[in-house]
C-alpha cells in the first residue's frame, strides 16, 4: 500500500499487479492516509518477523 500525493490530494493505492497504475488511486485525506500506511508499515514488520520465528523453529 502506498500513498500518492497529487499537489495537496493524497490517495491511498494498494500495490498490485499493476502498480504503476495510479488511476485506481483512492482521494482521502491526508491523516487518514498516513494512519494507513503506518498500519500496512506494522503488518509487513509482523510478517517480516513471523518469517524470522519460522526459519529459526525450521532449524531446531
Amino acid at each position: 500500500m502506498r500513498i500518492i500525493e497529487y499537489g495537496d490530494i493524497k490517495a491511498i493505492k494498494e500495490d498490485g499487479e499493476n502498480a504503476s497504475n495510479d488511476e485506481e488511486a483512492v482521494p482521502t485525506s491526508k491523516q487518514y492516509a498516513e494512519s494507513i500506511q503506518t498500519l500496512s508499515y506494522r503488518v509487513e514488520n509482523v510478517e517480516q518477523g513471523n518469517g524470522r520465528i519460522e526459519q529459526k523453529l525450521d532449524i531446531m
